[in-house]
């Protein structure tokens, strides 16, 4: 087994994204803010249990003889995002919504917690001499959880933040849902 946890808070003045910049190149203060990539809490666990492969001497070895399961739990706090205003900058770059005349803060919106669970079970049995055959199962995201990939974050021209646009927040992608895959493996 494994368990890992990070605590941790990122903060800068530029964006990551390729095409990002300041909303003025003369004063990056008003663009400090959260990281694209502050993230507070990752969490990671994972583990695998398994049987001996030693020859089965009672009734219950054998039926247990050579099963592995092993699992991951993935689950991290939510990331920051841009919330933009729909219009640009005089430097070309999107601009964020006013408030009392200054820009509100950049990465002032949040997204979305992320959690996964795997699961994978697996049997091994010989098929002579030292070959072995390995059958399989396995299902990611178990608990079918919504992981949000992404969201429209354009608030739109009206007055922030009583008035967004109807489409301001919605989601636009998501991760996978719930998958399952089986399969053999011949070891020689």
């Amino acid at each position: 087994y494994r368990v890992s946890y990070t605590l941790s808070k990122a903060r800068n003045n530029v964006g990551e994204a390729f095409i990002s910049g300041p909303n003025d190149p003369f004063d990056l203060s008003k663009d400090w803010g959260r990281s694209d990539s502050d993230q507070r809490h990752r969490l990671v666990a994972n583990g695998s249990v398994h049987t001996s492969m030693e020859p089965a001497s009672t009734a219950w070895e054998r039926l247990s003889h050579g099963f592995q399961v092993s699992g991951i739990l993935q689950t991290y706090s939510a990331v920051p995002f841009n919330i933009t205003s729909g219009v640009t900058t005089l430097q070309g770059t999107t601009g964020r919504p006013l408030v009392n005349g200054a820009f509100i803060t950049r990465n002032a919106g949040e997204s979305t917690p992320f959690f996964s669970l795997g699961l994978r079970m697996s049997r091994s049995v010989p098929i002579g001499g030292a070959s072995r055959l390995e059958l399989l199962a396995e299902v990611f995201n178990l608990t079918n959880h919504l992981n949000v990939v992404a969201r429209n974050t354009n608030f739109g021209s009206g007055a922030y933040p009583a008035s967004p646009s109807a489409t301001f927040g919605q989601v636009t992608a998501v991760g996978d849902p719930r998958s399952c895959q089986f399969g053999a493996r011949v070891r020689f």
